[in-house]
């Protein structure tokens, strides 16, 4: 068995992501006494990747990364309507 692994059997891979969602709620007037209004928005973003290489055996080693970062925005609105 060579212990050498040769450039042609590595494979890496890097692939940026984005991810949006956002829902809204808005309550009916027949909600009464408290019709409640609620929105939110997220923002997904960041890289994965990962490096693999393989021997001629069944030998096979793989190593992966993944990051991201997020803006997150809520907003709650509950009034109570007297009549």
């Amino acid at each position: 068995m060579d212990p050498h692994i040769s450039i042609r059997n590595v494979l890496l891979t890097v692939s940026p992501f984005y991810h949006y969602n956002s829902a809204d709620y808005q309550g009916g007037p027949n909600d009464f006494p408290v019709i409640s209004t609620v929105a939110s928005e997220r923002k997904l973003w960041g890289p994965t990747g990962g490096l693999s290489t393989s021997t001629s055996g069944k030998m096979m080693f793989r190593v992966g990364v993944y990051g991201f970062g997020q803006h997150q925005y809520n907003f709650f609105d509950n009034p109570v309507h007297r009549w």
